[in-house]
């Protein structure tokens, strides 16, 4: 019976330092992982700091494209109202130019029609 009690204590005893054994290893992996989540955060706080920043430069990148096709825009409207513009010169020259060219050819009708008077008068 001593032996039974004996080999009983023995086997509790045995029991106990099994799952005594069993916890450490568990709050050891427990710890393990632990760590590997907090590694896992650190990692993705960095790749979150890093998307945000990403997207300061691409906001940032925006706004100067934006800025240059409006810079653009105007560069353009500008262009046209110059073109616009030479266009009208070049008619008011072409009008001028004809307008002295019908004048250049009445003088020298007139000139023409005096010496023709003058040599009748002659």
């Amino acid at each position: 019976f001593k032996r039974e009690i004996q080999s009983t204590e023995k086997s509790g005893k045995e029991l106990t330092e099994a799952e005594t054994k069993a916890k450490k290893e568990k709050q050891s992996r427990l710890e393990q992982i632990s760590a590997e989540l907090k590694q896992e955060d650190e990692k993705l706080k960095l790749v979150q700091a890093e998307m945000a920043e990403l997207k300061a430069k691409l906001k940032a990148k925006k706004e100067e494209e934006k800025i240059l096709l409006e810079e653009k825009a105007a560069k353009e409207k500008e262009r046209e109202q110059f073109e616009i513009d030479q266009d009208k010169k070049i008619k008011d020259i072409v009008v001028n130019v004809s307008g002295n060219n019908l004048q250049l050819e009445n003088h020298q009708k007139t000139s023409e029609w005096l010496a023709r008077f003058v040599a009748k008068m002659m």
